[in-house]
């Protein structure tokens, strides 16, 4: 992947985090839920509700039981987060529950906004045992801070039905989680579309200026936008963009020092952390502010743009031939980028910026005169970039056998959510991340999602007609559900061809990448070993230099 490619695509994943896009499902599917929820009930109906009141926390994910039932585990989506962390409430469950005591169970986790994956979560548990009459109860659960000495704790409210202030709750979190089909269920949704973030707006606007020629001016909003105040994770995430953007702007313009500087302000690990680091590394390799071209080895107007050219930079910067070794400042700042590099190596190996790693830090051992580390950074490389490869190719075998399309619809919650979920990645499904970056993946997700939706509540309409006695109503409804998931069935199925077909793409694009990677680091380990390679490149540093053959 460029670098051109990857702000594309981060640019693309800033737009997405604050969109206000709504998959929507059939009108008729969402009528025919509302005939069916209007059905007489026993009046036993049970609802319970999920809120969120604690500064600094997410909620993640909620666990029920209800007296001796299987526990019911739900899992947020960064959006739904998002929605409870702005006053909404989430109906978790609405089923029949008989009068009598009962004992409702709760277990809410939630992270702190900057913890990192190895961070603790921060779980609650409430016990509530209560007494259910003949009629209906909603019960609200709210996570609540209740500050450093009594700590976070679960928070129980009880009434016969949702209040008016709760059903505007319930319709704002459908909106802002963007499933408008559950806003339309929940009551009416906003008239307007949310505006998008100020900061989203005033990068876009950085980005357009750039592009029409106004450099200055573009660079002088990143500049702005680099050293704002953030207080919320979304406008965190547009500034480490627009320091990694104005980075590698002045990267392009070979200004080491301001390149480093706004690239040392992009949070790692972050979205945007690895390309940082690569970038922070080149910076160093630059001419400092004052120094003439004479004192770098680059051809002027240099940046790093693509994996060719960083393989071809490798080759001539700072040093024009293989065996050159750094002395004085130079060898200084070669260990400078060492750190910045060596940070990038042990990261995510499917990466394509950490691949890049992989050989520019054998590169600038191999510049110290460190060639045995060199050589052993190398073959670690190759080790690295086999594993990689292979692991592509068992995710390309999940994709075919099936078990990709199951994780993604894995009853964990709505199925989308698997894909913004700050939790870790086992090793098993770490080319999700390979598949998120691709803006083609994610359309064709965002089409299949309201399908599933749709899936879904039909059987929770086929459900709740099973609970009905028979009547020709009722037979006339469920006909209806009948016909309306075979038709849902065969849309689904052309969804997911689709959606696979996305997603191979882009694993044999990120196979053929670390195909090329793992090619370069061979033949370097080549060079190495090649003798007259070595004293072709010392004769021509003699004859450049003057001293003769």
């Amino acid at each position: 992947m460029n670098i051109q490619s990857l702000l594309q695509c981060a640019s693309v994943a800033v737009l997405g985090a604050f969109g206000s896009v709504h998959a929507q499902l059939a009108p008729e599917v969402v009528d025919l839920y509302r005939e069916i929820e209007a059905l007489p009930a026993a009046g036993e109906t049970f609802e319970l509700l999920i809120g969120e009141h604690a500064e600094d926390l997410l909620l993640r994910r909620v666990r029920v039981q209800i007296d001796d039932d299987a526990p019911l585990e739900y899992e947020y989506s960064a959006a739904e987060t998002a929605a409870l962390d702005n006053g909404g409430r989430h109906r978790l469950l609405r089923m029949p529950l008989p009068a009598g005591a009962h004992r409702l169970r709760v277990a809410l986790i939630s992270r702190h906004v900057d913890a990192l994956p190895q961070t603790p979560r921060v779980d609650a548990t409430v016990e509530y045992p209560f007494d259910k009459g003949d009629g209906p109860l909603t019960m609200d659960v709210s996570l609540v801070d209740r500050g450093w000495l009594r700590g976070v704790k679960p928070e129980v409210k009880t009434s016969a039905q949702p209040t008016a202030v709760q059903r505007n709750q319930l319709a704002q979190f459908a909106a802002d989680a963007q499933r408008g089909w559950l806003a339309a269920l929940e009551g009416p949704q906003p008239s307007l579309p949310a505006p998008p973030s100020p900061a989203v707006t005033r990068y876009n606007e950085a980005v357009s200026m750039m592009r029409s020629g106004a450099q200055d001016a573009g660079m002088a909003l990143l500049a702005t936008l680099g050293t704002q105040d953030a207080t919320d994770p979304g406008t965190r995430r547009v500034r480490d963009l627009a320091n990694l953007t104005l980075g590698y702007q002045h990267l392009r313009q070979r200004r080491g020092e301001a390149a480093a500087e706004a690239l040392r302000r992009v949070r790692s690990p972050g979205p945007y952390g690895n390309a940082a680091l690569l970038g922070l590394g080149w910076s160093y390799l630059l001419p400092k502010a004052g120094a003439s071209d004479a004192d770098a080895d680059a051809p002027g107007g240099w940046w790093p743009q693509d994996e060719s050219d960083s393989a071809d930079l490798r080759r001539r910067m700072p040093f024009r031939y293989n065996w050159s070794v750094a002395a004085g400042e130079r060898a200084d700042d070669l260990h400078d980028a060492l750190v910045a590099w060596n940070e990038l190596v042990g990261r995510d190996p499917l990466d394509p910026i950490v691949q890049e790693g992989m050989l520019v830090v054998p590169y600038a051992l191999q510049h110290l005169g460190a060639h045995e580390q060199a050589q052993a950074r190398y073959l670690r490389a190759v080790e690295q970039l086999q594993s990689a490869r292979v692991q592509i190719d068992a995710a390309l075998e999940q994709l075919r056998d099936g078990r990709f399309l199951a994780m993604v619809d894995a009853e964990t919650g709505d199925g989308w959510r698997r894909w913004l979920a700050d939790l870790p990645y086992d090793d098993g499904t770490a080319y999700t991340r390979i598949l998120v970056e691709r803006v083609e993946v994610l359309d064709a997700l965002e089409a299949r999602r309201p399908l599933r939706d749709q899936q879904r509540l039909l059987s929770t309409m086929q459900r709740m007609l099973d609970a009905q006695a028979a009547t020709p109503r009722v037979d006339a409804l469920r006909q209806r559900v009948e016909a309306m998931q075979r038709e849902t069935a065969q849309q689904l199925a052309a969804a997911d061809a689709a959606l696979i077909a996305a997603a191979e793409s882009a694993l044999l694009a990120r196979r053929d990448g670390t195909g090329a990677y793992l090619s370069e680091a061979r033949f370097a380990i080549a060079r190495l070993h090649d003798p007259s390679q070595r004293a072709i490149d010392r004769g021509v540093q003699r004859v450049a230099s003057g001293a003769g053959p």
